[in-house]
Order: structure tokens, then C-alpha cells, then sequence
């Protein structure tokens, strides 16, 4: 059982007194168990925060993830499961 997988990751981030952020990306490209099966997946963070009183602060973060399967293997239950034709 083989299975490839090629995951890049990039990370830059900042901080003064006041204010923070965070940026993450991440590329992953992985070769499933079965044959043809692929995902291609990319991640993307932001983090950020700041103070704006002594009694204020603010703090968000947004995250996008988007991701393709190729040959996505089917589940037991599924009709279209080799062994339905068996009954």
C-alpha cells in the first residue's frame, strides 16, 4: 500500500506593541490507495489583532480551504460499491 503525498507550507507573520497578524498557506498534493485517486488541497489562514483602548482589543481570523478529488473512493453502503452487484 503506497501512498505519495507532497505538502508545502509558508508562514509569515508580524507583531508590534499593538498589533498582530498571522498568514498561513498551505499546498498538499496527495496519490490516494486506489488507483487514479488524487486530492489537491490549499489552505489559506489569516490571523489578525489589535488593541484599540486599554480596555478594547480585536481579534478575527478568516479561512478558505478549497480542495479536488479525483476517483473519490466509495463508501460501503454506496450503490456504487464493487461489491453491490453481488446480491
Amino acid at each position: 500500500m503506497k501512498q505519495d503525498r507532497l505538502l508545502n507550507t509558508i508562514t509569515f507573520d508580524g507583531k508590534s506593541d499593538l498589533d498582530s497578524f498571522r498568514l498561513l498557506i498551505i499546498d498538499e498534493n496527495t496519490k490516494g490507495i486506489v488507483k487514479n485517486n488524487t486530492l489537491s488541497k490549499q489552505t489559506f489562514n489569516f490571523r489578525g489583532s489589535t488593541q484599540l483602548s486599554r480596555k478594547l482589543s480585536v481579534d478575527g481570523k478568516v479561512s478558505y480551504i478549497s480542495s479536488k478529488v479525483k476517483n473519490r473512493p466509495s463508501l460501503a453502503e454506496r450503490a456504487a460499491n464493487s461489491f453491490e452487484r453481488f446480491k
